[in-house]
């Protein structure tokens, strides 16, 4: 946890302006800052300072909000990609970032923060279908269902500047993912196009939202969304000893790689789920599956960019984001073993 820490915090240093690097890859080192999961690393960084009684964290987490306050457009959108891309606001980026401002409200109290999130909550109602689902400024110009994450951004927000209009827009989004899952609970929808399996990534990212847009609406029915895909494919890697890197609709793969992202996030889902229901598979799998991550950090690297890092694949050639070290991979194994030791009460 530490090393993914530190390795983070040299992703935000190789910058120079706040923000985070968007990866550390082989061939062209350290990327440009990406807006949008610097976004979601600050609420990371705020509960490191916790967890570890290290105020640097923090102040780190700091730098990055006042970062994005300066990047948010007229329209309270945020752009997609990484900075010396050319702009264009986009839905799933602007939500992601949305953790971050409405985090940095509640750990500072300045109104700054709350007034870009509103903007931008107020722009992500406004540029929503009829049914629910997000198709201007959606990524390939398609809907998501991972918008479940978005939509759970939303009644964070709410939660700090309540609008009717934006609990609203979170129940539309969260009604038509639901009407995208198969009776098996695979979701259609939540890859990047169309044509290609969803990676663990994004689906997690879709199961993540109904699990929290449950939590906080007491909506049983958006808890059992998640649950059930989450069971499914902890009896994949229960049977594999691996979570591969896609799955179809039936929950058959032929994938040799892990994208240790989704791992990353399968383990902090399941120890949700364990928080939430007490089923103590749910913690099993959670501990093996950091164990698996953990396996792969290379903790001894001269190369700055390497040690402590997580990679896109393992093998590091696979097909998510091959020879490269994404920052929001360290984010969620963060994440994961913060959570590990708190349930575990280590």
């Amino acid at each position: 946890m530490l090393a993914a820490l530190d390795w983070l915090c040299r992703a935000q240093d190789a910058t120079g302006c706040g923000g985070v690097s968007y990866a550390y890859g082989l061939k062209r080192g350290w990327h440009p800052p990406y807006p949008e999961t610097t976004g979601y690393l600050i609420p990371t960084f705020y509960a490191a300072a916790d967890h570890l009684d290290e105020s640097l964290y923090a102040d780190r987490a700091g730098r990055m909000a006042e970062w994005l306050i300066g990047l948010q457009m007229p329209s309270g959108a945020y752009s997609g990609g990484t900075v010396d891309e050319p702009p264009r606001p986009e839905v799933f980026n602007t939500g992601m970032i949305l953790f971050g401002l409405i985090e940095a409200y509640r750990r500072t109290g300045q109104e700054v923060y709350r007034e870009a999130a509103a903007r931008a909550g107020a722009w992500l109602v406004g540029v929503q279908d009829a049914d629910g689902a997000w198709r201007r400024h959606s990524f390939g110009d398609i809907p998501h269902t991972y918008h479940t994450r978005v939509a759970w951004a939303l009644l964070d927000l709410h939660g700090v500047a309540p609008e009717a209009a934006v609990r609203e827009a979170a129940v539309r989004n969260l009604g038509w993912a639901s009407g995208q899952q198969q009776p098996n609970g695979w979701l259609a929808l939540c890859a990047f196009d169309r044509a290609s399996l969803p990676f663990t990534h994004t689906l997690v990212y879709a199961l993540r939202g109904f699990l929290e847009c449950g939590s906080i609406l007491g909506d049983e029915d958006l808890v059992a969304r998640a649950r059930g895909p989450a069971e499914a494919l902890m009896r994949r890697f229960e049977a594999d000893g691996f979570l591969w890197g896609t799955y179809d609709a039936s929950w058959q793969t032929r994938d040799r790689y892990a994208c240790l992202t989704g791992c990353a996030q399968f383990a902090h889902l399941y120890l949700r789920l364990f928080e939430i229901g007490g089923d103590g598979r749910f913690l099993n799998a959670a501990l093996r599956m950091n164990g698996l991550v953990k396996s792969t950090q290379d903790l001894a690297s001269r190369n700055p960019g390497i040690r402590g890092g997580v990679k896109g694949s393992q093998p590091l050639w696979g097909a998510y984001l091959p020879f490269r070290y994404p920052n929001w991979a360290a984010k969620f194994f963060a994440d994961a073993l913060m959570l590990e030791e708190k349930v575990m009460g280590t």
